[in-house]
């Protein structure tokens, strides 16, 4: 006996065998991409930690502001109630005697004996 084996079969294995190849490349390219998509996944997670580092700072950053804008709110409202306070002594008259108030008692001298117009 010998051994002949059909052309059929031959063609048939050699189908299966290319075909297992392709299978392989596949499954190379798969891993390929794989790996791929794990190198940008590691650069993405380094990403996330930096986006993280900004954002605790943008939050330390608007917690200043925050304070600075109350600060600046406490300011404008005293020079408000000072300019109002002004005002009000300009029409009632008594911002020169206040003035002098001031004065004397710089100079130590009594208020109430300075003589007004």
């Amino acid at each position: 006996m010998s051994q002949y084996i059909e052309p059929d079969v031959l063609a048939i294995k050699g189908e299966e065998l290319w075909d297992i190849v392709n299978k392989i490349g596949e499954i190379a390219q798969a891993t390929e991409d794989l790996v791929a998509d794990m190198r940008k996944m590691s650069e993405l997670e380094g990403c996330a930690e930096s986006l993280q580092k900004v954002e605790v700072a943008m939050f330390s950053d608007s917690h200043r502001l925050m304070q600075l804008s109350e600060a600046l709110y406490e300011i404008v409202y005293i020079t408000k109630s000072t300019e109002n306070e002004i005002i009000g002594r300009i029409e009632e008259g008594d911002l020169r005697r206040a003035s002098y108030a001031k004065s004397a008692s710089l100079n130590r001298i009594d208020p109430e004996k300075i003589d007004f117009l």
